[in-house]
């Protein structure tokens, strides 16, 4: 299931944020965009898998993605890099490099909530033995997710949410030294 945030906001702002939300070419992306667009708001996509479908992110000045695995992105794609922000409507997004399951992996940093796409997920992880792939990026990906200060709410591309303070303490990828 994809997850997704919604500016509580939205009607002082303007804006939508959907985060893992689709294909933004995908027939019925385009329609929620239309509807969004007719009713006054903009629609936020925001990508962390990139290599996916949905590769990179319209947020209404630009497109925004990981160079890493642009297959063929826009024209007007802007690179996104590790301790970049995007700023949507009140929302800011801090840009951290996940790599591992796909070269170009991201999360989103916002307030108390983590987006770590594929990832990390409730008591797993992403998988690493697709082409280009990687088990030791995945490992210092989760390392550096399992260091941040504080707790999140961790919101994976697929399944449910947990916080990073539950995986820090029960999610086997977390616990132990990465040695795969």
């Amino acid at each position: 299931k994809p997850c997704g945030l919604m500016d509580q906001t939205a009607s002082s702002v303007g804006g939508v944020v959907a985060i893992d939300f689709a294909d933004p070419a995908a027939p019925a992306v385009e329609q929620v965009e239309v509807d969004l667009r007719a009713q006054g708001y903009a629609l936020c996509i925001l990508d962390s898998g990139a290599g996916h479908a949905d590769l990179t992110a319209d947020i209404g000045n630009g497109m925004f993605g990981n160079e890493d695995f642009a297959l063929d992105p826009p024209d007007d794609t802007v690179f996104v890099r590790e301790g970049d922000v995007i700023e949507a409507g009140s929302l800011t997004f801090d840009v951290l490099e996940t790599p591992g399951h796909t070269p170009g992996g991201i999360t989103y940093r916002c307030e108390d909530c983590l987006f770590t796409g594929d990832t990390l997920f409730r008591m797993s992880c992403g998988r690493y033995d697709f082409p280009g792939s990687s088990s030791l990026d995945l490992g210092h990906s989760l390392e550096k997710l399992r260091d941040l200060p504080g707790d999140y709410e961790v919101y994976p591309g697929h399944e449910g949410s947990t916080t990073l303070e539950y995986e820090r303490r029960f999610n086997p990828y977390m616990l132990a030294p990465w040695n795969l």
